[in-house]
């Protein structure tokens, strides 16, 4: 039987970082990292959980109102720290 991984946990473990708190502390993500984020089931999450993982790792009180919403946002702002870090 399969367990459903907690979305900030999934996160962590495709980012290849060891804490879940390395994932807002910690800007430096790759790529292929981020990437991994688009593969990742949106109705495998509820609203609520995409939303709580946007507001842990960006630290900012976002709300959306669509699970797709939610996911590019997570992408987005992911992508833009890799590319930050890229610089």
């Amino acid at each position: 039987m399969n367990e459903k991984i907690e979305l900030l946990k999934k996160i962590r473990i495709s980012a290849d970082k060891n804490y879940i708190s390395d994932l807002r502390n910690n800007i430096v993500f790759t790529y292929v990292q981020v990437n991994k984020i688009l593969f990742f089931s949106i109705d495998d999450y509820s609203l609520d959980e995409w939303n709580n993982a946007i507001k842990y790792i960006n630290q900012k009180d976002l709300s959306f109102n669509t699970k797709k919403e939610a996911k590019k946002y997570l992408y987005i702002l992911m992508f833009i720290k890799a590319r930050l870090n890229d610089l």
